[in-house]
């Protein structure tokens, strides 16, 4: 049961870091990653992007015994490495505010949790 999660686990976050590896291929995000000095418009630009990818963590997730073992962290600590803890801080929190509003099955958690 555990090698069946951990090679499912696997190929999700290889999907995630193939999605990553594209994105890393454009000019604008190697722009906004290697720049010295970066305003706060380009860091809101970053904190979007790796949002974006925390987001999307959540959506490969595996359900295993109630709970989601996921990729969230992925992009969100990447954020944080390549923008600073203010890109990290943000990602975290649109990822995190993503998964609290938006249940994985489509319902809207939020009106779940007050009902």
């Amino acid at each position: 049961m555990i090698k069946e999660l951990l090679l499912s686990l696997m190929n999700r976050l290889g999907m995630l870091m193939m999605l990553a590896l594209f994105l890393s291929r454009t000019k604008l995000f190697k722009r906004l990653v290697t720049k010295q000095n970066i305003t706060f418009q380009e860091k809101l630009m970053l904190t979007l992007i790796f949002g974006i990818l925390g987001s999307l963590g959540s959506y490969f997730s595996i359900s295993f015994h109630g709970a989601l073992v996921n990729t969230r962290i992925i992009g969100v600590a990447a954020g944080g490495l390549l923008g600073g803890p203010l890109v990290g801080f943000g990602a975290g929190l649109l990822a995190g505010v993503h998964r609290w509003f938006i249940d994985i099955g489509g319902s809207f958690h939020l009106f779940h949790h007050i009902i």
